[in-house]
């Protein structure tokens, strides 16, 4: 209505990737210390992926913390090197992995906590495994600058602060 658009018809479809993980996960794998640290993608350089990875993934090894390292599909395509000294400087340290497959959930299932800044994947995370999710909050997820034009509350934003611990960087 507010800018004219022809009207859309709604069709209840459900939330498809969610019914798709609930039929596929196994809920009891869950390794104790085990982070699945899952940063989100942002087609800037100022954002926690390109910023803050390394030094938050050497963090929790530091803390006999074993962590699985998911990067955005986006993030091979666009910031290959960065993957590439991240899995050079914890090539050694068992406690580290990296994840990119799409048909293997067992990063999914492996982890007791996902640590994210804005990613889709925690509200997978949250409504399938209820486990745990620690939000970063130090580098905003916008794709559409216009936003705040619609005046509405933000889902994912809701679900953050609902069921998440938000933070500010480690």
């Amino acid at each position: 209505e507010k800018f004219k658009l022809k009207k859309k018809n709604k069709i209840k479809a459900g939330y498809l990737y969610l019914d798709y993980l609930n039929s596929k996960l196994n809920r009891n794998i869950k390794q104790k210390r085990k982070i699945l640290f899952a940063p989100t993608w942002i087609d800037s350089k100022n954002s926690l992926f390109e910023l803050k990875s390394l030094e938050i993934i050497e963090k929790f090894l530091k803390n006999d913390f074993s962590v699985i390292f998911r990067p955005h599909i986006e993030h091979y395509k666009r910031s290959r090197n960065i993957i590439s000294e991240i899995a050079k400087q914890f090539k050694t340290n068992n406690n580290f992995e990296i994840n990119n497959s799409s048909n293997d959930l067992r990063y999914l299932e492996q982890s007791e906590m996902l640590v994210t800044d804005y990613s889709g994947i925690a509200i997978e995370y949250l409504f399938c495994l209820k486990r745990p999710v620690l939000y970063l909050d130090d580098y905003k997820k916008i794709h559409n600058k216009n936003f705040h034009m619609l005046d509405l509350p933000i889902f994912e934003d809701e679900v953050r602060e609902k069921f998440g611990f938000v933070i500010n960087s480690l």
